[in-house]
Protein backbone atom coordinates (compact mmCIF):
# COMPACT_ATOMS: atom_id res chain seq x y z
CA UNK A 1 0.00 0.00 0.00
CA UNK A 2 2.56 2.63 1.18
CA UNK A 3 5.16 1.81 -1.18
CA UNK A 4 3.12 1.03 -4.34
CA UNK A 5 5.19 4.39 -5.90
CA UNK A 6 8.49 3.28 -4.71
CA UNK A 7 8.16 0.25 -6.79
CA UNK A 8 10.92 2.08 -9.26
CA UNK A 9 12.46 5.14 -9.35
CA UNK A 10 11.49 8.25 -11.75
CA UNK A 11 12.57 7.13 -15.82
CA UNK A 12 11.41 10.35 -17.10
CA UNK A 13 15.10 11.85 -17.14
CA UNK A 14 17.12 11.48 -20.01
CA UNK A 15 20.75 11.45 -19.95
CA UNK A 16 21.36 13.89 -22.26
CA UNK A 17 19.78 16.47 -19.37
CA UNK A 18 22.70 15.57 -17.03
CA UNK A 19 25.10 17.27 -20.01
CA UNK A 20 24.30 20.93 -19.63
CA UNK A 21 27.86 21.69 -20.84
CA UNK A 22 29.45 19.80 -24.09
CA UNK A 23 32.72 21.14 -23.26
CA UNK A 24 32.80 18.75 -20.19
CA UNK A 25 33.17 15.34 -20.10
CA UNK A 26 30.26 13.58 -17.81
CA UNK A 27 31.06 11.49 -15.00
CA UNK A 28 29.77 9.81 -11.51
CA UNK A 29 31.85 10.04 -8.20
CA UNK A 30 31.99 7.19 -5.34
CA UNK A 31 33.87 6.48 -2.56
CA UNK A 32 34.69 2.85 -2.74
CA UNK A 33 36.28 0.72 -0.10
CA UNK A 34 38.16 -2.35 -0.02
CA UNK A 35 37.93 -4.74 2.98
CA UNK A 36 39.16 -7.82 3.30
CA UNK A 37 37.19 -10.70 4.53
CA UNK A 38 37.41 -14.14 6.34
CA UNK A 39 36.36 -17.31 3.75
CA UNK A 40 33.97 -18.11 6.59
CA UNK A 41 32.55 -14.67 7.19
CA UNK A 42 31.80 -13.85 3.41
CA UNK A 43 28.21 -15.02 3.51
CA UNK A 44 27.57 -13.18 6.77
CA UNK A 45 29.08 -10.14 5.89
CA UNK A 46 27.20 -9.86 2.49
CA UNK A 47 23.67 -10.92 4.08
CA UNK A 48 24.56 -8.40 6.98
CA UNK A 49 25.84 -5.57 5.13
CA UNK A 50 22.68 -5.15 2.73
CA UNK A 51 20.38 -4.66 5.74
CA UNK A 52 22.71 -1.81 6.40
CA UNK A 53 22.55 -0.12 2.90
CA UNK A 54 18.76 1.84 3.86
CA UNK A 55 20.66 3.23 7.12
CA UNK A 56 23.96 3.87 4.59
CA UNK A 57 21.18 6.13 2.02
CA UNK A 58 20.14 8.43 5.62
CA UNK A 59 23.92 8.64 6.24
CA UNK A 60 25.70 9.28 2.69
CA UNK A 61 23.15 10.21 0.51
CA UNK A 62 24.85 12.98 -1.58
CA UNK A 63 23.59 13.13 -5.17
CA UNK A 64 20.39 15.65 -6.29
CA UNK A 65 18.82 17.05 -9.22
CA UNK A 66 17.20 19.89 -8.13
CA UNK A 67 16.56 20.98 -11.59
CA UNK A 68 15.01 17.80 -12.33
CA UNK A 69 12.32 17.96 -9.56
CA UNK A 70 12.63 15.18 -8.24
CA UNK A 71 12.67 14.42 -4.53
CA UNK A 72 15.51 11.83 -5.13
CA UNK A 73 18.65 12.67 -2.71
CA UNK A 74 20.75 9.73 -3.84
CA UNK A 75 20.13 10.28 -7.70
CA UNK A 76 23.41 7.95 -7.90
CA UNK A 77 21.25 4.80 -7.25
CA UNK A 78 18.62 5.59 -9.92
CA UNK A 79 21.25 6.25 -12.84
CA UNK A 80 22.58 3.03 -12.38
CA UNK A 81 19.40 1.22 -12.43
CA UNK A 82 18.54 2.70 -15.20
CA UNK A 83 21.85 2.77 -17.08
CA UNK A 84 23.40 -0.25 -19.34
CA UNK A 85 24.15 -2.04 -16.05
CA UNK A 86 20.70 -2.19 -14.91
CA UNK A 87 19.88 -4.48 -18.26
CA UNK A 88 20.47 -6.99 -15.90
CA UNK A 89 19.12 -6.59 -12.30
CA UNK A 90 21.70 -8.87 -10.56
CA UNK A 91 24.43 -6.54 -11.85
CA UNK A 92 23.54 -3.71 -9.64
CA UNK A 93 21.49 -2.46 -6.05
CA UNK A 94 21.14 -5.21 -3.89
CA UNK A 95 21.05 -9.02 -2.89
CA UNK A 96 17.20 -9.93 -3.64
CA UNK A 97 17.44 -12.51 -0.72
CA UNK A 98 19.69 -13.69 1.73
CA UNK A 99 22.55 -15.95 0.68
CA UNK A 100 22.60 -19.35 1.93
CA UNK A 101 26.57 -20.35 1.62
CA UNK A 102 29.29 -19.44 -0.19
CA UNK A 103 27.98 -22.02 -3.10
CA UNK A 104 24.61 -19.76 -2.83
CA UNK A 105 26.84 -16.63 -3.64
CA UNK A 106 28.82 -18.47 -6.36
CA UNK A 107 25.44 -18.97 -8.41
CA UNK A 108 24.20 -15.42 -8.09
CA UNK A 109 27.81 -14.24 -9.48
CA UNK A 110 27.04 -16.69 -12.84
CA UNK A 111 23.93 -14.89 -13.21
CA UNK A 112 25.99 -11.66 -13.57
CA UNK A 113 27.08 -10.06 -16.65
CA UNK A 114 29.98 -9.32 -18.42
CA UNK A 115 30.47 -6.14 -21.12
CA UNK A 116 34.32 -5.31 -21.05
CA UNK A 117 37.49 -7.52 -21.40
CA UNK A 118 40.98 -6.45 -22.27
CA UNK A 119 43.12 -7.41 -25.23
CA UNK A 120 46.15 -6.22 -26.36
CA UNK A 121 46.57 -3.32 -24.25
CA UNK A 122 42.90 -2.48 -25.56
CA UNK A 123 39.08 -2.59 -23.79
CA UNK A 124 36.96 -4.27 -25.37
CA UNK A 125 33.12 -3.78 -24.68
CA UNK A 126 29.98 -5.34 -25.61
CA UNK A 127 26.38 -5.41 -24.72
CA UNK A 128 26.28 -6.82 -21.36
CA UNK A 129 25.97 -11.15 -21.37
CA UNK A 130 25.42 -13.28 -18.37
CA UNK A 131 28.79 -15.23 -17.56
CA UNK A 132 27.53 -18.39 -18.33
CA UNK A 133 26.27 -17.64 -21.85
CA UNK A 134 29.26 -15.86 -22.11
CA UNK A 135 32.23 -18.71 -21.99
CA UNK A 136 29.91 -21.18 -23.69
CA UNK A 137 30.04 -19.02 -26.80
CA UNK A 138 32.56 -19.65 -29.11
CA UNK A 139 33.07 -15.84 -30.45
CA UNK A 140 31.94 -13.00 -28.97
CA UNK A 141 31.74 -9.27 -31.34
CA UNK A 142 33.04 -6.22 -29.35
CA UNK A 143 34.19 -2.70 -30.15
CA UNK A 144 37.62 -0.68 -28.84
CA UNK A 145 38.16 2.63 -29.22
CA UNK A 146 41.36 3.07 -32.19
CA UNK A 147 42.12 6.58 -31.19
CA UNK A 148 39.54 7.65 -33.94
CA UNK A 149 36.85 5.54 -34.10
CA UNK A 150 35.18 2.65 -32.46
CA UNK A 151 35.90 -0.59 -34.56
CA UNK A 152 34.68 -3.80 -34.36
CA UNK A 153 36.23 -7.11 -33.26
CA UNK A 154 35.56 -10.95 -32.80
CA UNK A 155 37.10 -12.64 -29.99
CA UNK A 156 36.86 -15.95 -28.23
CA UNK A 157 36.21 -15.89 -24.44
CA UNK A 158 39.49 -16.48 -22.22
CA UNK A 159 38.87 -17.65 -18.65
CA UNK A 160 41.66 -15.44 -17.68
CA UNK A 161 38.51 -12.43 -18.81
CA UNK A 162 36.75 -12.92 -15.38
CA UNK A 163 39.06 -10.47 -13.99
CA UNK A 164 37.38 -7.54 -16.09
CA UNK A 165 34.39 -8.96 -14.49
CA UNK A 166 32.61 -5.73 -12.66
CA UNK A 167 28.94 -5.35 -10.97
CA UNK A 168 27.75 -2.42 -9.60
CA UNK A 169 26.33 -3.69 -6.80
CA UNK A 170 26.41 -1.49 -3.53
CA UNK A 171 28.51 -4.44 -1.99
CA UNK A 172 30.80 -7.12 -4.37
CA UNK A 173 32.81 -9.76 -4.15
CA UNK A 174 36.16 -8.90 -6.12
CA UNK A 175 38.90 -10.87 -8.01
CA UNK A 176 41.21 -9.41 -5.80
CA UNK A 177 39.47 -11.34 -2.90
CA UNK A 178 38.20 -7.99 -1.18
CA UNK A 179 34.71 -6.91 -0.55
CA UNK A 180 34.13 -3.99 -2.53
CA UNK A 181 31.39 -1.59 -0.40
CA UNK A 182 30.16 1.77 -2.56
CA UNK A 183 28.56 4.33 -1.49
CA UNK A 184 27.93 8.43 -2.17
CA UNK A 185 30.96 10.36 -2.71
CA UNK A 186 31.71 12.62 0.40
CA UNK A 187 32.44 16.37 0.86
CA UNK A 188 36.00 16.70 1.66
CA UNK A 189 36.69 17.35 5.35
CA UNK A 190 34.28 14.15 5.20
CA UNK A 191 36.25 11.82 2.93
CA UNK A 192 37.07 9.35 6.14
CA UNK A 193 33.76 8.51 6.87
CA UNK A 194 32.89 6.07 4.46
CA UNK A 195 36.14 3.82 5.14
CA UNK A 196 36.03 4.26 8.61
CA UNK A 197 32.02 2.92 9.02
CA UNK A 198 32.71 -0.01 7.34
CA UNK A 199 35.81 -0.63 8.96
CA UNK A 200 34.56 -0.68 12.32
CA UNK A 201 31.54 -2.57 11.35
CA UNK A 202 33.38 -4.91 9.61
CA UNK A 203 35.31 -5.45 12.78
CA UNK A 204 32.07 -6.02 14.74
CA UNK A 205 30.49 -8.25 12.43
CA UNK A 206 28.85 -10.51 14.59
CA UNK A 207 27.33 -7.28 17.08
CA UNK A 208 25.81 -6.19 13.62
CA UNK A 209 24.22 -8.81 12.63
CA UNK A 210 22.42 -9.78 15.85
CA UNK A 211 21.69 -6.00 16.20
CA UNK A 212 19.75 -6.40 12.84
CA UNK A 213 18.38 -9.75 13.40
CA UNK A 214 16.75 -8.28 16.18
CA UNK A 215 15.33 -4.85 15.11
CA UNK A 216 12.04 -3.87 15.02
CA UNK A 217 12.59 -0.33 13.91
CA UNK A 218 13.47 -1.05 10.24
CA UNK A 219 12.30 -4.23 9.44
CA UNK A 220 9.89 -5.15 11.67
CA UNK A 221 7.00 -3.48 9.31
CA UNK A 222 6.84 -6.26 6.01
CA UNK A 223 9.08 -3.32 4.75
CA UNK A 224 11.91 -4.99 2.23
CA UNK A 225 15.28 -3.31 2.23
CA UNK A 226 14.82 -2.61 -1.34
CA UNK A 227 12.04 -0.63 -0.75
CA UNK A 228 13.52 0.70 2.46
CA UNK A 229 16.81 2.03 0.41
CA UNK A 230 14.52 3.67 -1.92
CA UNK A 231 12.65 5.33 0.45
CA UNK A 232 15.13 6.47 2.41
CA UNK A 233 17.12 7.53 -1.16
CA UNK A 234 13.64 10.20 -1.65
CA UNK A 235 13.78 11.25 1.80
CA UNK A 236 10.72 9.41 2.63
CA UNK A 237 10.16 7.80 5.94
CA UNK A 238 7.78 5.04 6.02
CA UNK A 239 4.50 5.98 8.60
CA UNK A 240 5.36 2.86 10.25
CA UNK A 241 9.00 3.75 11.16
CA UNK A 242 9.57 6.14 14.42
CA UNK A 243 11.95 8.74 13.56
CA UNK A 244 13.38 8.75 16.96
CA UNK A 245 13.56 4.84 17.33
CA UNK A 246 15.34 5.15 13.51
CA UNK A 247 17.68 8.01 15.33
CA UNK A 248 18.48 5.77 18.09
CA UNK A 249 19.35 2.75 15.85
CA UNK A 250 21.52 5.32 14.14
CA UNK A 251 23.66 5.75 16.78
CA UNK A 252 23.30 2.00 18.03
CA UNK A 253 25.28 1.39 14.21
CA UNK A 254 27.80 4.33 14.55
CA UNK A 255 28.77 2.92 18.13
CA UNK A 256 29.64 -0.30 16.87
CA UNK A 257 31.47 1.27 14.45
CA UNK A 258 32.85 3.41 16.90
CA UNK A 259 33.52 0.17 19.20
CA UNK A 260 35.35 -1.77 16.37
CA UNK A 261 37.99 1.31 15.70
CA UNK A 262 38.89 1.23 19.15
CA UNK A 263 39.96 -2.22 18.86
CA UNK A 264 42.44 -1.96 16.20
CA UNK A 265 44.40 0.85 18.20
CA UNK A 266 45.03 3.57 15.01
CA UNK A 267 43.03 6.22 16.60
CA UNK A 268 40.24 6.28 13.77
CA UNK A 269 37.58 6.77 15.96
CA UNK A 270 37.20 10.82 15.26
CA UNK A 271 36.58 9.99 11.83
CA UNK A 272 32.79 9.15 12.50
CA UNK A 273 32.14 12.26 14.03
CA UNK A 274 30.88 13.65 10.97
CA UNK A 275 28.18 11.19 11.04
CA UNK A 276 27.10 11.51 14.28
CA UNK A 277 26.52 14.65 13.51
CA UNK A 278 24.16 13.86 11.00
CA UNK A 279 22.04 11.21 12.89
CA UNK A 280 21.97 14.22 15.70
CA UNK A 281 20.62 16.66 12.96
CA UNK A 282 18.67 14.34 10.91
CA UNK A 283 20.87 15.52 7.74
CA UNK A 284 23.02 14.31 5.22
CA UNK A 285 25.06 15.91 2.40
CA UNK A 286 21.98 16.07 -0.05
CA UNK A 287 20.07 17.75 2.72
CA UNK A 288 22.60 19.98 2.94
CA UNK A 289 22.84 21.17 -0.35
CA UNK A 290 19.41 21.17 -0.81
CA UNK A 291 19.09 23.70 2.25
CA UNK A 292 21.87 25.68 0.85
CA UNK A 293 20.44 26.07 -2.70
CA UNK A 294 17.19 27.11 -0.58
CA UNK A 295 18.73 29.66 1.50
CA UNK A 296 20.29 31.67 -1.52
CA UNK A 297 23.95 30.35 -2.14
CA UNK A 298 24.97 30.63 -5.01
CA UNK A 299 27.22 27.24 -6.62
CA UNK A 300 30.52 29.09 -5.69
CA UNK A 301 29.56 29.16 -2.30
CA UNK A 302 28.46 25.59 -1.79
CA UNK A 303 32.18 24.53 -3.37
CA UNK A 304 33.58 26.07 -1.32
CA UNK A 305 31.61 24.73 1.39
CA UNK A 306 31.86 20.82 -0.18
CA UNK A 307 35.62 21.32 -0.46
CA UNK A 308 36.75 23.00 2.68
CA UNK A 309 39.01 20.98 4.26
CA UNK A 310 39.11 20.40 8.02
CA UNK A 311 42.30 21.03 10.30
Amino acid sequence: MLFHYLNQYPKHIHPSRFHHYPDFGTFSSASQVQIDVNYSDLVNTINTFTKLEPIKALLFSNSVMPEEETDLICVRDMLWENSMHGINPKNIGMYEYELASVDDLFEYIKQTSIYCIMRNGKYINFSPIPILQYFSSNQITGEYWNGNDYEKITFQPLLEDLKYHRTFKFLDLTFRGTIEFRSCCQPISDSMTVAAFHTGLTENLELLKHLFDTDTVIYGHGISVTDLRKAFCQNIIPEEIRRDQLQSLCISILDLAKDGLTKRHFDEEHFLDPLYSRVLQRTNPALEYIRFLNSGSNINEIIQQYSKISC
